[in-house]
């Protein structure tokens, strides 16, 4: 996933499915991330339990929240 420049450019390679549950393009990023395995092995990279993300107010919600909370991911954000 990255960032190109321009006129209807924006997120590449972004899972459009958290965006069809409903979530912004910036809180889809953060589940994507926090998503990612590793290709060699088909392991989550973030573990649940072993992690704290925070956020500031751009990708603030109850709703990414919880799902963070259900994944076992620590989360801090700026309200």
């Amino acid at each position: 996933m990255w960032h190109a420049k321009g006129d209807n450019k924006g997120l590449v390679d972004l899972d459009t499915v958290f965006i069809k549950e409903g979530f912004t393009k910036t809180q889809a990023v953060v589940l994507n991330l926090f998503m990612q395995r590793d290709s060699q092995i088909n392991a989550v990279l973030y573990p649940p339990s072993k992690h704290v993300v925070w956020l500031n107010n751009l990708f603030c919600s109850i709703k990414l929240f919880k799902r963070l909370h259900d994944l076992g991911i620590g989360v801090v954000g700026i309200v």
